[in-house]
């Protein structure tokens, strides 16, 4: 099953934002992403949060209300909410924007899912962004640019289909080497045998 977390970040485009929401897909909002549904005239399946950042909310909607004062984000609480309705797979909108510091942090809960068996996404309207630990597909236009950054020192790094390979080589956490390469067709590999990728596929 799969499930959209609604984050309170940027949105700049809600066409394209909302071009991700598929009618199968349970949509949970965080919070202040309830803001970004009513923009795009979405129903979410319930809000979660301390609801601190937005007004009132029609009763025919599911709330989990928590405390102000608590030890995990909105994002991240939405997250578990989605996760016990049975979702395997998640995708993050909204998750990006002019707070660094909950960009950072919503982009390493893609680690925490990756390492529970998740597959995530944190889309934004310039980026997409997955973390891997194993052989993974991506699709793209020729010509397209996509990273790889190392969150921890990756092993046996192989990519086919773009234009700079790698050849079982080593990525360092801290190193650039694997920013900016560019798909050669529309589709390409990346593999690893240990550590933890930033998959990003970027557009200007």
């Amino acid at each position: 099953m799969k499930g959209i977390i609604l984050t309170g970040g940027n949105i700049s485009d809600y066409d394209k934002i909302k071009s991700y929401i598929t009618p199968d897909a349970i949509l949970i909002c965080a919070d202040s992403g309830y803001n970004h549904a009513v923009q795009m005239n979405l129903k979410p399946h319930c809000v979660v949060g301390d609801m601190d950042s937005i007004g009132e909310i029609p009763e025919q909607i599911p709330l989990r209300k928590f405390p102000v004062d608590k030890d995990q984000t909105d994002t991240e609480l939405a997250i578990e909410a989605a996760l016990q309705e049975g979702c395997t797979e998640l995708v993050l909108l909204g998750a990006s924007g002019i707070r660094l510091d909950h960009s950072l942090a919503n982009i390493l809960l893609l680690t925490k899912l990756e390492h529970h068996g998740i597959v995530a996404e944190l889309i934004d309207e310039h980026n997409r962004m997955r973390v891997i630990s194993q052989s993974s597909k991506w699709t793209a236009n020729s010509g397209d640019t996509i990273s790889l950054i190392p969150l921890s020192n990756c092993t046996g790094v192989v990519t086919t289909g773009l234009v700079y390979p790698l050849n079982g080589e080593m990525l360092q956490v801290g190193s650039t080497r694997g920013i900016s390469n560019r798909f050669l067709s529309d589709s390409a590999v990346v593999d690893l045998a240990s550590g933890s990728l930033l998959v990003v596929l970027a557009n200007d």
